[in-house]
């Protein structure tokens, strides 16, 4: 039973880590011409014996005609509770 429950927290980490990167890329319009776009992403995840998560990802972004170096990647690392991510009820 614990085995589970560490396996639905950790796949829900994943679940969301993942949600929320697709989400906070700014997605370039179709109609615009030299905008900014990712035009690949891979993401592998594998889950340790001793829980730790393992995450590589590979994004390939194309800045257009902007003159920057790099995008701002935040991921979460810790999870404080497991109603931070089922939300129980109150």
């Amino acid at each position: 039973m614990r085995r589970l429950i560490r396996w639905l927290l950790f796949g829900s980490v994943i679940a969301a880590a993942v949600l929320a990167t697709v989400l906070a890329v700014p997605r370039a319009a179709s109609a615009q011409t030299g905008a900014e776009r990712i035009t690949d992403y891979n993401a592998r995840i594998a889950i340790q014996r001793d829980g730790s998560i393992l995450v590589t990802e590979q994004i390939v972004y194309d800045f257009g005609s902007d003159q920057r170096h790099g995008i701002f990647r935040e991921i979460p690392v810790r999870l404080t509770t497991w109603c931070a991510i089922a939300g129980c009820p109150a």
